[in-house]
């Protein structure tokens, strides 16, 4: 503060004007970051999209097999559905990296044009102090670089707001992404937890009827998955692919009343799931319901593979 003291009036006007620019600059770069925001937002929003067409691909897929009501031959792999997915996932990369970077690079302008502004406010009051010393014609001149002070605070207040904006518009765009990837995390078994469930079930084979969602390609995968790894165990798996519940996650049980001796096998098939991180629930069926076909039935062991609680959090708007 010394120094600027001592500052002639034109080199202290000077040092005002180049701040000024300073500031203006950054206030274009601050506005050149935002739009690079809703670029990436865009680019996580296109890249969704791909992905959700090929899920429609794989479903419409599934259901041409299912109509032709036989088994045969795998298609062959769509290239374009693999090139829309790998672009739709590519997009979604880009896109969160972007908003990251832009946050990270908006967060430092945004500090450098706050002190810019408080050094801008501090120089125009140390001018305005300037004249006021000066007095008579220069107490006008005074007044109006008093109102450039003022102006300048307004400046900042604005920039400040629109800083808040920007920050918010980032967070928003950051969980409306995180929501989105969540609704179309698929639930599937990797190799090793298909090793551990084999190793934990293997010595206490049982027989196992295994239901999942109808027309529901990704609760049938989970639940061929699930059924490759019981018969790799030497468990009978039965499956029924026609379940039309509002049934979510996994439940296992038997008919009610539930069989003699049948509670702890079950406790120990549900601990055996949930060591591998299948979270699931015991429960019991009526008997004769119809929500599978054939319906519930006493004496055999069911696992129901429902919605994906992600996936149905996000249709209920949670």
């Amino acid at each position: 503060m010394a120094s600027e003291s001592l500052m002639t009036p034109s080199s202290l006007n000077s040092l005002i004007y180049s701040l000024e620019n300073n500031i203006s600059n950054l206030e274009r770069y601050v506005d050149f970051l935002e739009m690079l925001v809703w670029i990436a937002s865009a680019a996580v929003v296109i890249g969704v999209a791909f992905e959700l067409l090929v899920v429609v691909h794989e479903y419409k897929s599934d259901l041409r097999g299912w109509r032709r009501g036989s088994i045969c031959s795998p298609e062959k792999p769509s290239r374009s559905m693999f090139a829309f997915e790998l672009l739709g996932a590519l997009l979604v990369t880009l896109g969160v990296a972007g908003e990251l970077w832009v946050g990270i690079v908006s967060g430092n302008r945004n500090s450098e044009l706050r002190d810019k502004n408080r050094t801008l406010v501090g120089l125009i009051r140390q001018q305005a102090g300037n004249a006021e010393r000066v007095g008579g014609e220069a107490s006008e001149r005074a007044a109006r670089l008093e109102d450039r002070a003022r102006s300048a605070e307004r400046l900042q207040r604005e920039a400040e707001s629109r800083i808040a904006i920007a920050e918010q518009l980032t967070a928003e765009a950051s969980l409306e992404t995180a929501r989105l990837r969540k609704s179309m995390m698929a639930r599937r078994l990797t190799g090793e937890q298909r090793s551990a469930l084999r190793s934990l079930l293997r010595h206490q084979p049982l027989s196992v009827t295994i239901v999942s969602k109808f027309m529901d390609s990704e609760s049938t995968d989970f639940a061929d998955d699930i059924e490759g790894a019981l018969k790799d165990a030497g468990w009978n798996a039965y499956r029924i692919k026609n379940h039309v519940g509002r049934s979510t996650g996994v439940q296992m049980g038997t008919v009610q009343p539930r069989d003699t001796g049948a509670h702890d096998l079950i406790r120990r098939f549900s601990d055996a799931l949930r060591s591998v991180g299948i979270d699931n629930a015991i429960t019991d069926f009526k008997d004769g319901d119809s929500t599978i076909s054939p319906p519930f039935q006493a004496h055999i062991l069911y696992l129901v593979v429902g919605d994906s609680p992600a996936i149905k959090e996000i249709r209920d708007g949670r």
